[in-house]
């Protein structure tokens, strides 16, 4: 085998990514795809978002650093960086975010994003919705009900899948679509932050 220089078998040259910042909002009975959601976004970055010059990376709870004063508006601050928001259901519809209110962390993720995005065009913002596996309890009602709510809203994509490797594969098709079609209009819309 023939040796070769460092420098000649690297590619050396520094790479520039525009970074765009994807938050998912989900109730806890979806932890398997949550976790599996920055390999998503690695293997679409690896696979497709690279290439177009755009780097994808994960925000939401998890960067949330504990400190004084309401969790959830920690986290929310989070959601005002993004550029996509994912937003998950299956089975529950989410806890309580206060003590004074009975809208789950979810629904004021998705409501937040909403708003941000009518008053700024952004966010985007997608719903998906996993095929219900449990009795019909309060949670699950609120999970068909926004379901119904949703077929009725226009302004952003709403899917509906069956298995975890069915979501995570349609995820992985629509992030890549939506980093494809901005490359194919120039860039992704750029705008100031709140």
């Amino acid at each position: 085998m023939r040796y070769t220089p460092a420098n000649q078998r690297l590619d050396t040259r520094f790479r520039f990514y525009e970074i765009k910042r994807v938050f998912l909002a989900c109730p806890g009975d979806l932890s398997a795809e949550r976790s599996k959601f920055m390999r998503l976004l690695e293997t679409v970055n690896n696979l497709r978002a690279h290439s177009l010059g755009f780097h994808l990376q994960a925000v939401g709870w998890e960067r949330v650093i504990p400190s004084h004063g309401r969790p959830q508006s920690l986290i929310n601050q989070e959601l005002y960086t993004a550029d996509l928001v994912v937003v998950m259901f299956w089975n529950r519809i989410g806890s309580p975010a206060s003590d004074r209110s009975s809208e789950t962390g979810t629904m004021e993720e998705y409501k937040l994003a909403r708003s941000t995005f009518a008053r700024h065009g952004f966010p985007t913002v997608w719903v998906y919705f996993k095929s219900p596996t449990a009795e019909l309890d309060d949670q699950l009602q609120g999970v068909l009900e926004f379901r119904r709510f949703s077929r009725k809203r226009s302004g952003y994509f709403s899917s509906a899948t069956s298995q975890v490797q069915q979501s995570g594969r349609r995820c992985f098709v629509s992030i890549s679509w939506h980093i494809s079609t901005a490359c194919n209009v120039g860039k992704l819309k750029q705008t100031s932050r709140p």
